[in-house]
């Protein structure tokens, strides 16, 4: 029963309970399986240390971590480079927007239409955005900052 909870708690396929006895030797207790149990044998036999089995999959956890780090490193990596590329087009089309302005235009349309920013510089990309097709709007407020809001038009969609 012990071991059972265990599979389920842990969402393994198997698992077995080792007792240390009197005279320090170690013994299986329980087992979930048939082949959990020959595991724990085997584990008492090396007195304890894990056995060759218990070391295979502490590997192929790692691997397996490893493997979605390195998924979730890529996208964030595709990620930052297709904002990157889209806002340098916008920037480069208007004439008058820098990076940063055109990054602040990117995400405060994103964040009004619910849109991952992401998914909108793919969009951005995607479209080509020709320069015949960008319409900027600006409009400078403040005073000696020269702060101000920027929206831009590409195809069918528009910042703003």
């Amino acid at each position: 029963m012990l071991v059972d909870h265990c599979v389920d708690l842990l969402e393994v396929d198997a698992a077995g309970v080792l007792l240390a006895d009197q005279r320090g030797g170690v013994r299986t207790a329980a087992a979930s399986s048939e082949k959990a149990e020959l595991l724990e044998l085997f584990a008492a036999d090396t007195e304890g240390r894990p056995c060759v089995a218990t070391i295979g999959i502490l590997q192929q956890r790692t691997i397996d971590h490893s493997e979605i780090l390195t998924d979730q490193l890529q996208t964030a990596l595709t990620t930052r480079v297709a904002i990157e590329e889209a806002k340098g087009m916008l920037a480069a089309h208007s004439g008058t927007l820098t990076p940063e302005a055109a990054f602040t235009a990117l995400r405060s349309y994103a964040r009004a239409n619910h849109e991952r920013l992401s998914d909108l510089a793919r969009k951005v990309i995607d479209d080509g955005a020709p320069a015949g097709q960008l319409r900027w709007t600006c409009r400078v407020t403040g005073g000696r900052g020269g702060g101000g809001e920027c929206g831009v038009a590409v195809g069918t969609f528009s910042l703003s």
